[in-house]
C-alpha cells in the first residue's frame, strides 16, 4: 500500500482493523474457546459467524471507499473475468482447507479436534506438492508452533484455574444477581454487557477473557432470553475490537514491530476504524437474526 501511494497511517490501521474480522469468520479459536465454555454447538457457532464478519467487512469498505474518495488514493482497474478466474483456479486447493474444517464438523464426520488435526495435514501435502515447504523446513515449523500453542495453552489453563476460583466462591451468581437488582431491560442489558466487555478487552489477552468471564455472564443472558449463539459472537467481536484499544491492544504492539509508526501514531489513525468496528458491533448486537438464522437454517 505505501507503494502504491497510500499514507503509512491508514495503511496500518486498516490493516489491524480488519483483523478483527478474522476472530468472526470461520474457522476460529476464539469461537471454539467459546464453546467449550458455555456449551454451545461448535458447528453452530462457526456458522454463525459468517454473517456479522461480513457485516463487519461491509462496514470498513464504506470507510474505506469515502476516505480513498476524500484522498484521492490511486485505483487499480479490475484485471477481467479471465484473471479472476485464473486467480481463484490458483487458490482453489488453499480455499479448500476451511471448507475441509467447517464440512467435516457440520456433517459430523470428525470432531473441531479431528478436524484440525485433517487441516493441518491437508496444509502440508498442499506445501510439499506446491514446493513452499521443505522436510528442512519442518523443525523450524514444529519449533514455531510449539512455542504458540504452549503460551496459548498456559494462558487457557491459569484462566481455568481462576475460573473455578470464582466459581467455588459463588462470585458468577452474585454478580448475575447483583445486575439483574439494576438493569431490567434486555436492550439496555446488551448495553452495558458491550460497554463491560469492551473495556476488558482493553486490558486482558481475548482467550483468557472468554475462559473467565463466559461462566459469569451465561446466567445473566439467560434471565434476559437472549440466545447464546448470538451472544457468543456479541462477546467475541467484543473482545477482539479491545485488541485494536491501549493500554495492551495486543495487535496495535503487532502493527508498530512491523512498522515504522510508533505506537500513539497507531493508535490515533485507529480511532475512526474503531468507531467503524463499533457501529458494525451495535448491528450485530441488536440484530440477533444476523447471527442465529444461518445456523438454524443450516443444522
Amino acid at each position: 500500500m505505501k507503494d502504491n501511494g497510500y499514507d503509512e497511517e491508514f495503511a496500518v490501521a486498516i490493516t489491524g482493523a480488519s483483523s478483527c474480522i478474522g476472530p468472526i469468520i470461520p474457522p476460529t479459536i476464539s469461537g471454539v474457546v467459546y464453546c467449550v465454555a458455555s456449551g454451545v454447538s461448535v458447528g453452530k457457532m462457526f456458522i454463525a459467524g459468517i454473517l456479522p464478519g461480513c457485516c463487519l467487512a461491509f462496514v470498513q469498505m464504506i470507510y474505506v471507499y469515502i476516505v480513498a474518495k476524500k484522498r484521492d488514493y490511486p485505483r487499480t482497474p479490475f484485471g477481467g473475468f479471465r484473471d479472476l478466474s485464473r486467480s481463484f483456479v490458483t487458490s482453489f486447493p488453499a480455499l479448500l482447507t476451511p471448507i475441509i474444517i467447517l464440512g467435516g464438523i457440520i456433517t459430523g464426520i470428525c470432531t473441531p479436534t479431528e478436524a484440525s488435526v485433517v487441516a493441518v495435514l491437508y496444509a502440508l501435502l498442499q506445501g510439499f506438492l506446491t514446493r513452499d515447504l521443505k522436510w528442512k523446513d519442518m523443525p523450524g515449523i514444529m519449533d514455531d508452533t510449539l512455542t504458540s500453542a504452549m503460551s496459548v495453552l498456559f494462558i487457557v489453563s491459569c484462566a481455568n484455574a481462576f475460573g473455578y476460583i470464582i466459581t467455588a466462591q459463588q462470585i458468577p451468581g452474585k454478580l448475575a444477581a447483583l445486575f439483574l437488582s439494576v438493569v431490567t431491560n434486555k436492550f439496555v442489558a446488551l448495553l452495558v454487557i458491550n460497554l463491560f466487555l469492551l473495556l476488558v478487552g482493553m486490558v486482558m489477552e481475548s482467550l483468557a477473557a472468554l475462559v473467565i468471564l463466559v461462566p459469569i455472564l451465561m446466567p445473566v443472558i439467560a434471565s434476559f432470553g437472549i440466545d447464546p449463539l448470538h451472544f457468543g459472537i456479541v462477546c467475541i467481536l467484543n473482545i477482539t475490537i479491545g485488541m485494536l484499544t491501549p493500554p495492551v491492544g495486543m495487535v496495535l504492539f503487532t502493527l508498530s514491530n512491523v512498522s515504522s509508526l510508533s505506537f500513539e501514531r497507531i493508535t490515533k489513525a485507529m480511532l475512526p476504524l474503531l468507531a467503524v468496528n463499533c457501529i458494525a458491533l451495535l448491528i450485530v448486537t441488536y440484530c440477533p437474526p444476523l447471527t442465529t438464522w444461518l445456523p438454524n437454517l443450516i443444522i
